[in-house]
């Protein structure tokens, strides 16, 4: 399959969602880890976060451990929701729709908050049909050696998103599904930025993507990440 085929198809490598990152990443965590490898896998810890990757559409949770950029946007993404359910209109559901793309930008790639390699952050926002696989491909992937850096390294050096800032809304963007359905959606690009560490290389991180939001049972979810 040809690349550009590739990063266009959603779930194919991440179950889903996650394709041009998920190529890079594990390049990235190959470059940045330090040290003694054979140590990464053991004593893993098994939180697996927030949610049930076997429910459909969730109440929101913000997590225990949030920071205080998360705390800030969960209280507006709950404020958006509320006014896209009130009344909907594209102003409303643009809105929603960026605080979504936000919430799961800070909480995915946050890992200074996280409880080891099985924490994985964001799934709330993720389609529901691929958040299983999701999870397990984040798992394998971005986060595979998160136990090590935590002990390695301390929590604090690790990856912090410290703000993210949307660039650009389509609010009539129509997605098409692997069967050829077509779904009303909107195309969120972002940009975000992590807070300074002393031990992980930022620059080799991802700063910026698309996201295509959707509706799912009055609920916008992330349904794929170019």
């Amino acid at each position: 399959m040809k690349l550009n085929k590739l990063l266009k198809e959603p779930f194919l490598v991440f179950g889903g969602i996650f394709t041009i990152t998920t190529i890079v990443l594990a390049v990235i965590l190959i470059t940045q880890l330090k040290g003694d490898k054979s140590t990464v896998g053991n004593d893993v810890n098994t939180n697996i976060g927030i949610i049930d990757v076997t429910q459909d559409v969730v109440d929101y949770t913000l997590r225990e451990t949030a920071t205080e950029y998360q705390k800030e946007i969960y209280d507006e993404l709950i404020e958006n929701q509320t006014a896209f359910e009130e009344s909907w209109t594209p102003e409303t559901e643009s809105a929603y729709a960026e605080s979504v793309v936000k919430n799961f930008i800070a909480d995915f790639f946050t890992w200074s908050n996280k409880g080891g390699r099985n924490d994985v952050g964001g799934l709330q926002f993720v389609y529901p049909l691929y958040r299983s696989d999701f999870r397990n491909k984040a798992v394998d992937v971005f986060y595979l050696y998160l136990d090590y850096y935590i002990e390695e390294f301390g929590a604090d050096q690790l990856l912090t998103v410290e703000n993210v800032k949307v660039t650009g809304v389509d609010p009539n963007y129509v997605y098409t599904m692997p069967d050829g359905t077509e779904m009303d959606g909107t195309y969120v690009y972002a940009e975000w930025t992590y807070t300074d560490s002393d031990e992980l290389d930022l620059s080799k991180f991802p700063t910026e993507t698309g996201f295509i939001v959707v509706e799912k049972e009055n609920q916008l979810v992330l349904i794929e990440i170019q």
